[in-house]
């Protein structure tokens, strides 16, 4: 299985229980991928692209 870790708004992948959660499912066989994003913009790009995704998009949980 593959799982993507996303981390919030001024955070980092290195942040919070990203690590162990990618060292635990990495030992249990798992494709792990958290990457970096800039967040210098990050609510202006929310702000732009709000109502522009399918309401798929919408139900995503940001932790």
């Amino acid at each position: 299985m593959q799982f993507i870790i996303f981390h919030g708004s001024l955070g980092s992948k290195d942040g919070n229980w990203f690590p162990d959660l990618s060292r635990k499912l990495t030992s249990m066989g798992q494709e792990v991928l958290c990457p970096q994003y800039p967040v210098d913009d990050y609510d202006k790009i929310l702000n732009l692209s709000s109502g522009k995704f399918p309401d798929a998009l919408r139900r995503i949980i940001y932790a």
